[in-house]
């Protein structure tokens, strides 16, 4: 049986190739979209991208969850690894998110951020408490003190989670009044 850190580089390359070709296949493959339901139906091709980072980074707090949650009931050490291997991922993940959905609303909303949309700002928040842990977790001296800190931080960061998805079934709930309104007048 092979030993698993023999087998960790050669199924990163196939992940990589694997998002490098999706990637290219949403930008150049995506189906074609009505232009008439959209402002600027080739920006679209940015969401396929947007969407899989914003359900990966909730993955990835939710790793950072079950390793805090671990760290305070245990004081286990493959807890705190989760937990930084949580946060660095939701950064990672959520900066994609934050990159991409601004280039998207600009083409398609006119505007980078509407500071009025919750889930915009729940997310936002959400991506700058990962950015605060992998930054806390990088300069703050190792020990048991630290690591209660960043872990209950951490375990606020995930509460957002259910608070932006939340937020954004709230949002789209919204919308849809809006446009039916404005069908009916």
């Amino acid at each position: 049986m092979a030993n698993c850190s023999t087998l960790a580089i050669p199924i990163t390359i196939v992940g990589m190739i694997c998002v490098v070709i999706t990637a290219l296949l949403g930008f150049f493959y995506a189906p074609l979209v009505d232009p008439n339901s959209w402002n600027a139906p080739e920006a679209y091709r940015i969401l396929y991208w947007h969407v899989p980072f914003a359900w990966t980074s909730f993955l990835s707090f939710c790793l950072l969850f079950i390793g805090a949650s671990s760290w305070y009931v245990k004081r286990s050490e493959s807890g705190w690894t989760m937990l930084v291997i949580g946060s660095q991922l939701g950064l990672l993940f959520g900066l994609g998110v934050i990159i991409s959905g601004p280039i998207w609303g600009s083409a398609e909303w006119g505007v980078p951020w509407d500071w009025g949309d919750v889930r915009l700002n729940s997310y936002a928040l959400l991506t700058s408490v990962a950015l605060f842990l992998v930054m806390s977790i990088r300069s703050q001296p190792d020990g048991q003190e630290t690591r209660d800190t960043l872990a209950a931080i951490g375990l606020f960061g995930f509460v957002l989670v259910p608070v932006t998805a939340v937020a954004t079934t709230l949002w789209r709930e919204e919308q849809n009044r809006k446009i039916d309104k404005e069908v009916l007048t």
